[in-house]
């Protein structure tokens, strides 16, 4: 039987169906996961061939990789939300919690230099690094293409509407290998809330004078604690207070001065 130009092409389109499928079905799986217990957002982009051969992805090309900019999405607490990269398995990520007084913050991880340089597969954090991200527009689909690799998006000078973000996650994959990452609650940084420090263990806590304003975890607001007064340096003791354990200590503490008792005098006999 002869094969016409037609049943040629359409053998083509088949066999080029069947193999996207195939290697949709074995794709591997990039999944984040919320147990935060908070609300949680990302941003992330990931690098693809800017053409259909893939050629210009290598060291012979010369246009360049796509980088794919996704801007946030909401990932709700318990939940997770899965990414195929395809056989170009590279992604990075821009994760922020929410606290009690409604400001994102970006979370942190360990380092894996194996995984950053490529020599390796899984996840790793990241430093130094920011992408341009819509402001507050949240979306799953892709928003626009920069040309150039990870270098360009880093460097790259955000346009009006767009702010720089962290990136602090990335995800080297392979065609065989499903990752997940577990996103743990995280305080925030010290320096993003007014006269809170981080004590040495590592936590944070109200600077010398301040205490909670709630007992609600991650509500980070202080107020001044009664006896202190706000001061250029800090905190002084109130008009009437004095230091007992004297700042920058956050254990500090002042006491009421109480006025003197005063002996009330004998009556003087005198002799008639």
């Amino acid at each position: 039987m002869r094969l016409t130009f037609n049943n040629l092409h359409k053998n083509l389109i088949l066999v080029f169906i069947l193999l996207i499928g195939t290697v949709a079905i074995s794709a591997q799986t990039i999944s984040v996961c919320n147990r935060s217990g908070v609300d949680l957002r990302l941003a992330r982009f990931s690098l693809s061939p800017s053409s259909f051969f893939g050629l210009d992805c290598s060291p012979m090309g010369t246009s360049g990789c796509q980088a794919k900019m996704f801007n946030w999405q909401s990932i709700g607490n318990g939940y997770c939300e899965e990414y195929i990269p395809g056989s170009f398995g590279a992604y990075w990520f821009a994760v922020q919690l929410k606290d009690k007084s409604g400001s994102w913050y970006s979370t942190s991880y360990s380092v894996n230099q194996k995984i950053i340089d490529g020599n390796d597969r899984g996840w790793s954090g990241i430093s130094d690094s920011s992408m341009c991200v819509k402001n507050e527009t949240y979306s799953s689909y892709f928003d626009r293409i920069v040309q150039g690799g990870w270098g360009a998006v880093n460097k790259e000078v955000c346009q009006a509407g767009y702010s720089k973000v962290k990136v602090n996650l990335l995800a080297q994959t392979d065609e065989r290998t499903n990752y997940t990452v577990s996103v743990p609650f995280e305080e925030p940084p010290a320096k993003s809330y007014p006269n809170v420090i981080r004590s040495s263990d590592g936590k944070v806590a109200p600077a010398c004078g301040y205490r909670w304003m709630t007992s609600t975890d991650g509500d980070f607001r202080v107020n001044l604690k009664p006896g202190f007064s706000a001061s250029a340096n800090g905190v002084a003791p109130s008009k009437g207070y004095r230091w007992v354990v004297q700042g920058p200590s956050p254990n500090c503490s002042v006491e009421l001065i109480r006025p003197a008792k005063s002996v009330p005098k004998k009556p003087v006999k005198r002799n008639r």
